[in-house]
């Protein structure tokens, strides 16, 4: 399946496993060192920092979330070559692969559920709706992921039959729905490419994981990076409709709040193109160092860590804006100092590396066992479920009150679908 020289090593691919693991870092250090705090009018506000036109073209270079994708659609090509290799079926899919996040899931919501729907019922309701909305705007990337996994058989199959169709179809819809939101100015037209960005993205991972690009004549590589390159520079200076230009930044900063990320454009995808020309190209070079013990160690760990990761990041880096502030109040002279960003960032970095491994271990004690036998309907179902529960707390908090229905529902929802899936995924053996 794979003859490229970076070989697969127990159905896993160092190459791959190595930019997921880089990319979490940087997204981790991203988040950590452009954001900082300011008192403004007597109230603290967190902000990203404006670097300027190179900031903003520069982002593109450090624009690593189609990554996380392209090696999503790598894995779910590898998990159902599997499937169909050994007999499993869906059933067993979708059970292990929801189970696996009932951990990580339960355990984040939980976590914060609680304090804010207590702080909701003592009368502090606009307070709590506040900060737990804050807490999981970053949780459309779960919202995204249950999606693909819920498509991932469909996909890799249309990969097989229908591979260039899938794909246009992918790009032409999101380039509809990005002419849309140009053309009439509602943002939150582009939420539709939450599906056909990522489902584009994930599809190139799919395509890698055949052999796009990694076999056969390195022109092909090269091209599709010129092509990704072009298509980028290209859109980002499209002009006209309600919006008046394309966001020119790939994620939002200081004043260009409007990016290609969150809401995703097709700008995504043709980075995602060159990307997978990228690692098209290192795939045919020995990268004996990718298979070191200690290298595969390394990405082995952070790529076991991803969720927890991504999940408890940012309320480290929260958490290090309070202690900085914190510090400062108690020692004005100070104040300029604990609140740079450098020192912010190695607050947060020492508060992610004291938390993150215990709240691990927690998250892995959580995960269901499976068993001899899964339900595939209840799983599949329960997927579903899950899907829509994540949405309503990405788009409104954590809190459980008779005023936050959608929030009420949607934390409710991921308690019973990870009850669900955890159900589904260990039935006992008929006898």
């Amino acid at each position: 399946m794979n003859s490229s020289p970076t070989a697969s090593i127990g159905g896993r691919d160092p190459l791959v496993d190595a930019a997921r693991a880089l990319s979490v870092c940087v997204v981790v250090l991203f988040h950590a060192g452009l954001w900082r705090v300011s008192l403004i009018c007597n109230r603290w506000e967190a902000h990203t920092m404006d670097p300027g036109p190179i900031g903003w073209y520069g982002s593109w270079l450090l624009m690593v979330m189609p990554v996380f994708f392209i090696a999503g659609g790598f894995a779910h090509g590898v998990v159902i070559d599997m499937m169909h290799e050994h007999g499993t079926g869906l059933a067993h899919y979708y059970a292990n692969r929801g189970r696996r996040l009932v951990g990580p899931t339960t355990v984040f919501v939980t976590f914060f559920a609680v304090p804010s729907t207590v702080a909701a019922w003592c009368g502090l309701l606009d307070e709590a709706v506040f900060v737990s909305h804050n807490l999981t705007k970053l949780l459309w990337f779960l919202v995204t992921y249950l999606l693909v996994v819920l498509l991932a058989p469909v996909m890799v199959w249309l990969q097989d039959h229908a591979a260039r169709t899938t794909f246009a179809v992918l790009v032409g819809t999101g380039l509809v729905v990005d002419l849309w939101t140009m053309w009439s100015g509602n943002l939150d037209v582009r939420y539709l490419n939450l599906v056909f960005v990522w489902l584009a993205c994930h599809q190139l991972g799919i395509a890698h994981q055949r052999g796009f690009l990694r076999q056969g004549s390195a022109r092909r590589a090269w091209a599709a990076i010129a092509v990704g390159v072009a298509g980028i520079a290209a859109l980002t200076h499209v002009s006209f409709g309600a919006m008046g230009r394309w966001p020119l930044p790939a994620i939002g900063m200081g004043t260009h709040w409007v990016s290609n990320l969150q809401p995703p454009t097709t700008a995504m995808t043709s980075l995602a193109l060159a990307q997978t020309g990228v690692l098209g190209l290192l795939a045919r070079r020995d990268l004996a160092v990718l298979r070191r013990p200690r290298v595969l160690t390394v990405t082995g760990t952070l790529n076991s860590l991803l969720m927890t990761i991504y999940l408890w990041h940012m309320p480290c880096v929260v958490l290090s804006f309070g202690i900085g502030i914190g510090l400062g109040l108690v020692w004005p002279s100070l104040l300029p100092v604990t609140t740079f960003p450098p020192s912010t960032l190695m607050v947060a970095l020492s508060l992610m590396a004291l938390v993150i491994p215990r709240v691990a271990r927690l998250d892995l004690r959580m995960v269901p066992p499976l068993g001899p036998r899964q339900n595939g309907p209840v799983a599949a179902i329960a997927l579903c479920g899950l899907t829509w529960a994540m949405s309503a707390v990405w788009r409104h908090g954590l809190v459980v009150h008779p005023s936050q229905p959608r929030s009420t529902l949607g934390v409710l929802g991921i308690w019973l679908g990870s009850a669900a899936l955890a159900w589904s995924a260990n039935r006992p053996a008929c006898p």
